[in-house]
Formats: C-alpha cells, structure tokens, sequence
C-alpha cells in the first residue's frame, strides 16, 4: 500500500467508527430511542469527508473502464477500453 492510499484507508475508517459511535450515543442519550437531526446531519458530513478521501483510490481504478450512467429508468455500463486504440471493446 502507497503512504497516500494508507492515508486516505485510515482517514476512512476513522471518520467510519466516529460516525457510528455518533449514531450509537445519539441514540443511547436522552430521550432515548431518538436520534437529533444534527447527529444525523454530521453523520452523512463524515462519510462524505469519507468518500472524498477515498476518490483518488477509485478514480485510479476506473482508469482503464469507460462507464456510462443514465439517470431516467436508472442503468449503469462499464467496459474495458481497448489499450491500442482508446476505445471501448
């Protein structure tokens, strides 16, 4: 593992387990059994902060696949792009 995909792994976990434990405590505190709009909100900022640290690492996978993604009827294409020529197989 690169010094930089380690970092953005251990940038992932981290916001990952402080976002659960958030969650837990949230919804362990008074009254209990319901969790507060705001720890909802810092949940979803911390796995965005998550994802994010994670987009190089992705984009490095999708490297050599062209992907199509429509949004009506949703529907989702992935192929290998030739090598010699740039083109999808």
């Amino acid at each position: 593992m690169k010094y930089t995909h380690l970092a953005s792994y251990i940038l992932f976990m981290v916001t990952s387990i402080t976002m659960l434990v958030l969650f837990i405590v949230g919804f362990l505190l008074p009254p209990i059994g319901v969790i507060d709009s705001s720890v909802i909100q810092a949940g979803a900022e911390l796995m965005t902060l998550a994802f994010i640290a994670q987009l190089p690492h992705i984009i490095r996978i999708i490297g050599d696949r062209a992907i199509k993604i429509k949004k009506g009827d949703f529907s989702v294409e992935a192929a290998e792009k030739d090598k010699d020529k740039g083109e999808q197989q």
